[in-house]
């Protein structure tokens, strides 16, 4: 009777620990608010109640990103329906800037779809850099360039303070961020946006204004 007893206050919180993961599974995360006498058990329900934290924490972290995410495609997507309509029904005097507003709102719109697959990738860990080694200057001049295109009026100007400067990057990533950040900046630029790349001892950086 005595083992029976010992093996059922063991039993019974292992039991309820199980139920509590299933419910896990099916997306109910809750805490485990009993004590147990036992110090392994006890130690099992901390390690329990910091991984239902966890998963409720990132539930709520993948929840806020897909709202960012909606809106952030709603803004452009209205914009596009909006430019494409007015061209369609001849309302627009000047189709060559919708056309200009139409492409550059879509190429957003795709830098973000690339930005949420790398996310995806980078949360799975199947994302492997390929570092190789880039001229700064040069590889400035080519993103600037691709970027003359959506630019319109805003001029976007690169100044060089240093020598040449190297490093050693995922060209595909750093890119990205590049092309993100001016983009932004032409958007709202009244008239340039100056691009600035200079060495601090160690340090490349790449000034935006």
């Amino acid at each position: 009777v005595l083992v029976w007893l010992v093996a059922k206050s063991i039993s019974r919180p292992l039991e309820q620990l199980c139920s509590q993961a299933k419910e896990i599974g099916r997306g109910k995360a809750v805490q485990n608010e009993e004590s147990y006498g036992l110090y392994e058990l006890d130690q099992l329900k901390e390690a329990y109640n910091q991984m239902s934290f966890q998963i409720r924490q990132k539930e709520e972290e993948k929840n806020r990103f897909f709202q960012n995410v909606s809106h952030d495609l709603r803004t452009p997507l209205a914009s596009i329906i909006g430019y494409a309509q007015g061209i369609q029904c001849h309302v627009i005097k000047d189709p060559g800037k919708a056309a200009g507003i139409i492409l550059s709102e879509s190429i957003r719109m795709t830098n973000l779809v690339e930005s949420i697959l790398m996310l995806t990738k980078m949360d799975n860990r199947q994302l492997k850099l390929n570092n190789v080694r880039i001229d700064l200057e040069e590889f400035l001049e080519e993103r600037i360039e691709a970027l003359e295109g959506i630019s319109g009026n805003c001029r976007i100007l690169l100044e060089v303070d240093s020598e040449e400067i190297f490093v050693k990057a995922d060209p595909e990533l750093l890119g990205r961020i590049i092309q993100n950040i001016i983009s932004n900046c032409v958007r709202y630029a009244e008239s340039k946006v100056t691009v600035r790349l200079y060495r601090t001892d160690d340090n490349a950086v790449i000034f935006v204004e």
